[in-house]
C-alpha cells in the first residue's frame, strides 16, 4: 500500500513522450512494450518524478500548486495513481530513508 511518505522514482525502462496542445503524455514501457497514456495532471506528476522522483506528499503539493480547482481528495487520486503506474512497473515506490 501507498503512503504520502513513500518515495515514488522512474523506471528507467519507462520513456515519455509529451502530445503536442498540453494534451498530456504517452509513457512506454520499454521492457514490454506497452504503452501508458497520461493525462494533463497525470503529466505533471510524471514530470514531478524527475531523475531523484518525489515522495507522494510532494507529488500532491505539486498538484495542488498547478491546479486551481483541485478536488478535497486529491491525495486518493495521487495515491491512486501512482499505485497503477507501480502495477504497471512504470515507477518502484519505496520509503522515504530521510537522505
Amino acid at each position: 500500500m501507498v503512503d504520502m511518505t513513500n518515495r515514488v522514482r522512474r523506471n528507467p525502462r519507462a520513456v515519455v513522450q509529451q502530445l503536442a496542445g498540453d494534451q498530456g503524455a504517452i509513457v512506454l514501457d520499454l521492457d514490454t512494450a506497452e504503452y501508458f497514456g497520461l493525462d494533463s495532471v497525470a503529466s505533471v506528476l510524471w514530470d514531478s518524478l524527475g531523475n531523484g522522483g518525489a515522495t507522494v506528499e510532494q507529488l500532491v503539493d505539486r498538484v495542488r500548486g498547478a491546479f486551481e480547482d483541485c478536488p478535497p481528495d486529491v491525495s486518493r487520486d495521487v495515491v491512486e495513481f501512482v499505485e497503477a503506474l507501480a502495477a504497471r512497473n512504470l515507477v518502484t515506490v519505496t520509503p522515504e530513508t530521510g537522505e
